[in-house]
């Protein structure tokens, strides 16, 4: 699959509003761990909410470090290192992330869908911030991370909080970062909906 983009975003799907976002029937909204359910710290301060809904930008990240995970408990686990290292190190209010996916298959909860994240200066308060854990600088995440990042994105097409016109970018169109990493955003460049000429906002401020 490297190197190919298989998959569309932005479809549509029977879902109810963000929480965990299941359909019993015939929905291709992805698993969702919830905050609590990953042991998530209560923010150090209240969550500003997005100046544009929906968002017009979905901004896609990976973790950076050679730490994977395929199972509920080491994924809880990486996003919660995550989220201590934004608010005690970066002095963030919270993981900065709208959401974390693994290679398990499951979205974690980060910010969710209406609240302003801290993971791509210019972009922060008009998009959502979607990370994949695990370092894909040499090769892609995994099929079950692939299909659950099109699902999250199909989910918040369907329920208004991403606009249907949306582009994708990768961290790195933000900033001088290697992120998502070089094999990842080979991926990322190859889809519909990626852009080359993003347009960011002022940012006064670190959320």
């Amino acid at each position: 699959m490297e190197g190919q983009s298989t998959l569309q975003f932005g479809g549509k799907s029977s879902v109810r509003q963000y929480g965990l976002m299941e359909d019993p029937v015939n929905s291709l909204c992805p698993s969702t761990v919830s905050r609590a359910e990953w042991g998530a710290r209560t923010p150090a301060a209240e969550p500003q909410p997005l100046a544009v809904s929906p968002v017009p930008y979905v901004v896609v990240h990976h973790g950076g470090t050679k730490k994977y995970c395929y199972d509920q408990n080491t994924c809880s686990a990486i996003v919660r290192s995550y989220q201590n290292y934004h608010i005690d190190t970066k002095g963030w209010n919270d993981i900065g992330y709208s959401f974390v996916i693994g290679e398990d298959g499951h979205v974690y909860e980060g910010r969710g869908w209406d609240f302003v994240g801290a993971h791509a200066p210019g972009y922060n308060t008009q998009s959502i911030g979607i990370c994949v854990i695990g370092d894909f600088s040499d090769r892609l995440p995994n099929e079950e991370a692939l299909t659950t990042l099109s699902d999250l994105i199909s989910c918040g097409v369907d329920i208004g909080k991403i606009g249907e016109g949306y582009h994708v970018i990768g961290h790195r169109q933000a900033r001088d970062t290697l992120c998502p990493g070089d094999t990842f955003y080979k991926w990322v460049k190859a889809l519909p909906q990626w852009t080359d000429h993003p347009v960011p906002l002022t940012q006064s401020a670190t959320y």
